[in-house]
């Protein structure tokens, strides 16, 4: 759902009001990771100690609200995304690739290189980790969870806005509903790939694209 908000305010601010593509998706990035983070605070926060299935439960009520509210927004009238890299396709052997293409590669890895470095070379990334595995402990030693936390879903959320715009580029249109499938192979690319596991999610979701 973070991903459709994301590509519906890049929609926003480039169409209606006329931002430049970079800007609005920058803006949109930025909204989505504050979404992100209310997310926790609104619906994860209140509860900590129920049952396991709780947060999974919770998030999918958070979903579905969210696909409505996209919805009474925008309408569920499919909308023209703008791709200004469009016309920029080479035929490679048998293969098309476009500019969307190498771009969508491109901000992959980054991400993924980018994310791998901070959880496991800098402070706050292991600070991070230690929190999701044993929050008490973590707090004993000086970590501020409840900071770990914002930045886990504000991470998560900048990441499914750009995903979001990405993909709205690639199919140059986007409607409500179309997060559903991707939020799915993103499950099943966690799943084979390793939940804790960056590079292999990715790779996994390669296969699973």
């Amino acid at each position: 759902s973070l991903f459709v908000v994301g590509a519906y305010l890049t929609w926003t601010a480039c169409v209606a009001v006329g931002l430049p593509l970079a800007v609005a998706a920058s803006l949109a990035v930025l909204l989505t990771a504050e979404l992100g983070v209310l997310i926790d605070w609104g619906a994860l926060r209140p509860v900590p100690q129920g049952p396991l299935i709780a947060p999974l439960l919770t998030t999918l009520a958070v979903s579905v609200v969210m696909d409505q509210v996209v919805e009474l927004i925008w309408s569920p009238d499919t909308r023209a995304f703008p791709n200004p890299w469009s016309g920029y396709v080479w035929r490679v052997g048998g293969a098309y690739v476009s500019a969307v293409d190498l771009l969508i590669l491109a901000v992959g890895w980054m991400w993924m290189l980018a994310v791998s470095l901070f959880l496991e070379r800098t402070w706050v990334g292991r600070a991070l980790r230690a929190s999701a595995q044993d929050p008490e402990a973590a707090q004993q030693m000086g970590v501020d969870v409840d900071a770990m936390r914002r930045l886990t879903f504000g991470l998560a959320g900048a990441l499914g806005g750009i995903a979001g715009v990405l993909v709205g580029m690639y199919y140059q249109n986007i409607f409500p509903t179309m997060g559903l499938p991707y939020g799915l192979k993103g499950f099943a690319a966690a799943l084979l790939g390793g939940i804790a596991s960056i590079p292999g999610a990715l790779s996994a979701g390669s296969c699973s694209a």
